[in-house]
Formats: C-alpha cells, sequence, structure tokens
C-alpha cells in the first residue's frame, strides 16, 4: 500500500488539510483508524465526499499521519510531535499517540512542563501527565518564576497552587507565586483574589512573615471577603491554645513534612575503620535509602 499511496494508484478518495490535498484509499485509512471506519461505513455526509476536509489541522500533521497510517513508522521532531499527537488522538491512532507522548515524556523540562502536563489531561495522556505534574510538584519554587507560570488562565493556577504534593519547604513559597500572578496583571486579576488566596495555608506561615508582610497588604486589605480570612489567621496565630477550634487549612505540602533518619558517622578512633568512611550519611528507615550529608572534617582523623 505504501508504494499505491505514492504513486498516486487505484485512490478513491481525497484529504484535505490547508490548501494541500492527499490522495488516499478508504480501505486502508478504514482499516487502520477506527475514526475513518465509521465514517466511510455509515451514511455521515463525509464519507460520502471524494475530498474530505479535516478543519484545524496542519497539512504537515496530516502529512505525518498518512504516512504513519502507510508506513507503519514516522519522525518525530519537537516541532511536530504536539500536534501530530493531537491529530492520533483525533484519529484513534493509539500506537502513535502512545509514541508522541513517550516522546514528548523525554523532552519535559521546567520552562515547559506547565503547558505538557495540561495538554497531556486533554488527550488522555495519563503517563506524560504524571511526568509533567512531578516536575511541576518538584521544582515549583523555580517554575513559579516562568512566564508560562504567570500567564496562567486563574482555573489552571488554582489546579497547581492546591495541590498536596507541592515540594515547597515553606508556604511563603506558594503566597508570593500567587502574589506574583496577580501582579503579573493586577487590574484584571485582583477579582481572582479570593479564589487564589483560598488555595494558600495560611496557618503554615510563620507569625512574623504573616505579620510584617500579608496582614499590611494592601491590596489584600481592601477586599472585605479576605479581610475576614485575614482576622481568622491573626487569631490562629495569637490564640494558640484555641487553634484547634478554627476553620483553617493545615495539612502542609509535601516538601513540608520530616521523615526520620539514622545518622551514620565512622567512630574517629578508629584508624581501620576512617580509612574506609570518611563522610557523615543518614539513613532513611522507611526507604532504606542512604543519603550522602557531607565529608568528616580533617580533624577528627588526628587522635
Amino acid at each position: 500500500f505504501s508504494q499505491l499511496y505514492k504513486n498516486k494508484q487505484f485512490v478513491d478518495v481525497s484529504l484535505r488539510a490547508e490548501q494541500s490535498e492527499f490522495p488516499c484509499h478508504k480501505n486502508v485509512l478504514a482499516a487502520s483508524s477506527p475514526y475513518f471506519l465509521v465514517m466511510f461505513s455509515t451514511s455521515l455526509a463525509e464519507g460520502q465526499q471524494n475530498c474530505i476536509t479535516l478543519q484545524d489541522m496542519e497539512a504537515r500533521t496530516l502529512e505525518l499521519v498518512l504516512e504513519y497510517i502507510y508506513n507503519g513508522q514516522v519522525s518525530l521532531t519537537e516541532d511536530t510531535v504536539q500536534n501530530l499527537l493531537s491529530a492520533a488522538n483525533l484519529f484513534q491512532l493509539i500506537p502513535l499517540r502512545d509514541g508522541c507522548a513517550e516522546f514528548m515524556m523525554s523532552h519535559v523540562t521546567v520552562s515547559n512542563c506547565i503547558g505538557v502536563f495540561f495538554f497531556a489531561k486533554a488527550h488522555q495522556c495519563n503517563v506524560l501527565a504524571l511526568k509533567a505534574k512531578e516536575i511541576i510538584n518538584n521544582k515549583f519554587p523555580l517554575l513559579c518564576k516562568q512566564q508560562e507560570f504567570l500567564s496562567l488562565p486563574v482555573d489552571k493556577l488554582v489546579e497547581i497552587v492546591s495541590d498536596d504534593d507541592l515540594n515547597v519547604t515553606t508556604e511563603e513559597t506558594v503566597y508570593e507565586a500567587c502574589m506574583a500572578w496577580v501582579g503579573e496583571d493586577q487590574e484584571t486579576r485582583k477579582s481572582h483574589l479570593v479564589e487564589v488566596m483560598n488555595c494558600v495555608r495560611f496557618a503554615n506561615i510563620s507569625s512574623y512573615y504573616f505579620c510584617d508582610k500579608i496582614d499590611t497588604c494592601p491590596l489584600l486589605q481592601e477586599n472585605s471577603e479576605l479581610r475576614c480570612l485575614l482576622d481568622t489567621i491573626r487569631c490562629y496565630h495569637m490564640l494558640k491554645n484555641r487553634q484547634q477550634e478554627m476553620d483553617v487549612k493545615l495539612m502542609p505540602r509535601r516538601g513540608m513534612v520530616y521523615e526520620r533518619g539514622v545518622m551514620i558517622i565512622a567512630n574517629p578512633y578508629t584508624e581501620d575503620v576512617l580509612k574506609k568512611y570518611n563522610s557523615m550519611e543518614m539513613l532513611l528507615p522507611k526507604t532504606g535509602e542512604v543519603i550522602h550529608i557531607c565529608k568528616l572534617p580533617q580533624s577528627l582523623y588526628t587522635p
């Protein structure tokens, strides 16, 4: 069939994208794609046409799809893979979709992981979405300074900053990221302040930072609903013996949860041991992992 496609022999339908037409064979398309099988085996209007126009598809993308259908393989590049995955999803070419997702997984970075995450979710690429979300959570302190983060629509911002698995050591990082997002277009975004600030777990912010930076913020104080929230948090920090009575978010983020470990230090009085062990390490009993902390100071070598 590859040669017949190349020579345009016995073709009985054409696919059109942008200004380009691709002569094809209905039986090959139907055998390869459930999308085309339904189109050609029912009374759909498109299936009765000699030339089928595919809206919102680039000619280059359609060319690559047909290359895959007729040859069983296709070359992937960073410039073409995202559109190709979308087309593979549309035509229900699952192996092609999964191959594109695997390619994208190897090219996910801090600068593109947000876009990849929401793209993967929209196309049911769960493994790719998990990979991108892992980078979002683990690299959040760096990622929140990226333009991709600052340009997010509010619903996607809320989805990210609400996550328990954000790997931040302090909740202040999340608060500052949210305020930076608002500041990117303050006049438009201040209407979303309540929704965004409700994602911040103010009870986990230090009382000093709260008093110095948050309680005195004019943008927050001018909103009556947020003033009530700040009043509650102020009471939470001041009335420690009544904290359990207050309805505040207390769940710490993943990066704030400490894990117990066993420190391993070589015996400084045994010369043979010092020759073999010259570092301080930590054993994590939960996973069995041993983490290198630092080298022992030179003074321990001296009797």
